[in-house]
C-alpha cells in the first residue's frame, strides 16, 4: 500500500493533488487504528516539497485551491505530532542515558593536610572538571526539555486547534458529471467521515501529548507547571476540555 502511494509522488504536478490527499487519508487511518510504525514509514517516504507550496511553485498564476490548503494543514499536523514525539524521546534519552557526573567527595581537614601540593592540585582539578561536566549535563537536559515543551505546548495551544477540520466551500473540488451517482452525497459523506476521524484521533493523541508534557514537568520537579497544564485543560481559549469531556 505504501509503495503504491509512493508512485504518486513520481508523477510530477499531474498527481500532486492525489499524492497529498491520499497521504492524509492513509495517515488518518493509521492514526485512527494506532498503526504508528506504518504512519512513520509513510512520513519518511513523503518528499519534503509535498503540499501547497509545491503546487504554487509549479502553478504561480493559479490560486491554491482551498482543499489543497486544508490538505497541507492536515499533513503538517501529522508532521508536528511526530516532531513532538522525537523531541520528547531526545529529552528522555538524555535523562535516562547519561548519568549525571558525580562530584568528588569533600576531603576532611585532616586528610587535606596530609596531601602534598601536587595531590591537592590534582584533587582541585578533578572537582572543577566534575562541576563543569555536571553543568554541561544540566544544560543539555534543560535544552532538550525546552525543545520538547515548546512543541508540545504549540500543538496544545494551536490557535485553531490541532487536526481540526476547516469548513470548505461547496464549489471546491473536481468537476464531475455522473448521470448515475449523486456526487455531492459522496463528498458530504467523505467530509463527515474525515471530521469523525479527527475527533477520535484528537481524543487519543492529544491525551498522549498531555501525558508527555506532565511527565516532563513531574520528572523535572516542577509541580506548578503541572498545575498549569490542568488550567490549560479548562482554558476557554483552547477548549481542550471539549476534546475529552464532550
Amino acid at each position: 500500500m505504501l509503495r503504491a502511494w509512493k508512485w504518486l509522488t513520481f508523477c510530477g504536478t499531474e498527481l500532486i493533488w492525489d499524492a497529498i490527499v491520499e497521504a492524509n487519508y492513509l495517515l488518518r487511518k493509521f492514526f485512527l487504528h494506532n498503526r504508528m510504525d506504518e504512519a512513520m514509514e509513510l512520513m519518511r517516504m513523503a518528499p519534503e516539497s509535498l503540499g501547497a507550496d509545491y503546487f504554487q511553485e509549479k502553478f504561480p498564476d493559479v490560486e491554491v485551491p482551498i482543499r489543497l490548503l486544508d490538505a497541507k494543514y492536515e499533513f503538517e499536523c501529522y508532521q508536528f505530532y511526530f516532531e513532538a514525539i522525537n523531541r520528547y524521546d531526545e529529552w528522555q534519552k538524555q535523562m535516562e542515558g547519561d548519568q549525571a557526573p558525580e562530584i568528588p567527595q569533600k576531603l576532611s581537614d585532616e586528610r587535606w593536610a596530609r596531601l602534598d601540593i601536587r595531590r591537592r592540585t590534582e584533587y582541585e582539578f578533578s572537582v572543577k572538571r566534575a562541576h563543569d561536566c555536571l553543568q554541561k549535563y544540566y544544560r543539555l537536559v534543560e535544552l532538550y526539555k525546552k525543545r520538547a515543551v515548546e512543541i508540545l505546548e504549540d500543538i496544545l495551544k494551536a490557535p485553531n486547534g490541532w487536526l481540526v477540520a476547516s469548513p470548505l466551500e461547496n464549489n471546491e473540488g473536481p468537476e464531475v458529471n455522473f448521470n448515475f451517482l449523486n456526487f455531492n452525497k459522496i463528498v458530504n459523506f467523505l467530509v463527515v467521515e474525515r471530521s469523525h476521524d479527527f475527533v477520535e484521533i484528537r481524543k487519543n493523541f492529544l491525551a498522549n501529548l498531555l501525558e508527555l508534557l506532565i511527565n516532563i514537568h513531574t520528572r523535572s520537579d516542577e509541580p506548578l507547571k503541572v498545575l498549569e497544564i490542568g488550567q490549560l485543560l479548562v482554558d476557554p481559549t483552547f477548549y481542550l476540555y471539549k476534546v475529552f469531556f464532550i
